[in-house]
C-alpha cells in the first residue's frame, strides 16, 4: 500500500479526473447522498456525509470554477489556490456550501451536493485546494494531504463524528457530518 501511495503522490490531480477524497483524521470518504436536510435551519438540499468504504457516491469529478466547463481544461493539472468545483458522479450535483444555513450537528456552515454540472454559475459551488506543506501555485498531487476551502466564505471542509446520544444523530443517518468551519 505504501508503495502505491508513493506512486500516487507523483500523479497530478487534473481537471476532468474522477477522484475520491479521504479525511486524514478519520479515514472517512467524502460521500454525496440523495437524502435531503430537513432540519429547521437547513436548506433542504442533498446531504454530504463521511463514510468508510468506497461506493459510487464517493466519486467526484474535478471541474473548473462555476461558469467554465471542464472539457475546456480537461487533463490540465490543478494548482493549489485555484478555484474548482467537485461534481458527485452518481448524483450529478456539485459540492456546495453557503453562509447562514447551519448544519444540524456542529452548527457550522451546511455542506450539500446541489446544482447540476450544466451551466452552474453559483459561486457557492466554488472550492479551493490548500496545500498542507506546499504553496499556492504548486501542482496538487494525488494522495497528498490538503485542505479544501470554500471559496466564497473562506471556511474549510471538515468531517465530524456524530455521537449516537446527540438528538441530531438521525439528521445524518448516523454518519459523520460534513460541514464548513471557519479556521
Amino acid at each position: 500500500r505504501e508503495e502505491w501511495e508513493d506512486k500516487l503522490r507523483t500523479q497530478p490531480v487534473t481537471y476532468g479526473q474522477v477522484i475520491t477524497l479521504q479525511h486524514n483524521a478519520t479515514s472517512h470518504l467524502l460521500t454525496a447522498t440523495s437524502f435531503r436536510y430537513y432540519h429547521s435551519q437547513g436548506s433542504g438540499q442533498h446531504q454530504v456525509i463521511g463514510q468508510h468504504g468506497e461506493d459510487g457516491y464517493s466519486h467526484w469529478r474535478v471541474m473548473p470554477r462555476a461558469g467554465k466547463r471542464w472539457q475546456e481544461v480537461k487533463d490540465v493539472p490543478v494548482r493549489y489556490g485555484e478555484t474548482i468545483r467537485l461534481l458527485a458522479v452518481r448524483t450529478g450535483r456539485v459540492l456546495h456550501s453557503h453562509s447562514g444555513l447551519l448544519s444540524p450537528v456542529s452548527g457550522e456552515n451546511e455542506v450539500t451536493n446541489f446544482n447540476g454540472e450544466s451551466g452552474s454559475l453559483d459561486t457557492n459551488d466554488n472550492w479551493s485546494p490548500k496545500s498542507a506543506g506546499g504553496s499556492v501555485g504548486e501542482v496538487w498531487h494525488l494522495a497528498t494531504p490538503f485542505a479544501l476551502q470554500h471559496a466564497p466564505t473562506a471556511t474549510e471542509l471538515v468531517i465530524k463524528e456524530v455521537d449516537p446520544a446527540d438528538t441530531n444523530f438521525n439528521y445524518t443517518m448516523g454518519h459523520p457530518e460534513v460541514s464548513a468551519k471557519r479556521r
